[in-house]
């Protein structure tokens, strides 16, 4: 088994590292993708829901 065993063993840490790193920087990602949706989210509504009561209520007719 010898030195074949020893470099799929180094393989298969290094594929942990960059996996772990990948897991990180997905769960991060993850985090800000949905922080930046949840904003981007609110301010489209807030616009929209701002002009369905600026049309009910008649704010913007002076």
């Amino acid at each position: 088994m010898g030195p074949f065993s020893a470099s799929c063993n180094d393989d298969f840490t290094v594929l942990g590292a960059w996996l772990t790193i990948a897991k990180a920087l997905a769960v991060l990602g993850g985090g800000l993708a949905m922080f930046v949706v949840l904003a981007v989210v609110l301010i489209v509504c807030g616009r929209y829901l701002f002009m369905f009561a600026d049309r009910v209520m008649g704010w913007g007719e002076e």
